[in-house]
């Protein structure tokens, strides 16, 4: 019950968190890309 809960909301902030760092990594390649 609880435990699962925490688990489940531990893995959604893992995921927010990839999802975060993929954005902002695949931006500043793309702003790179774009000067050169």
């Amino acid at each position: 019950g609880h435990l699962y809960i925490r688990k489940q909301s531990f893995w959604l902030d893992l995921r927010l968190i990839a999802l975060s760092f993929w954005i902002s990594f695949r931006g500043n390649w793309e702003t790179r890309g774009k000067k050169a």
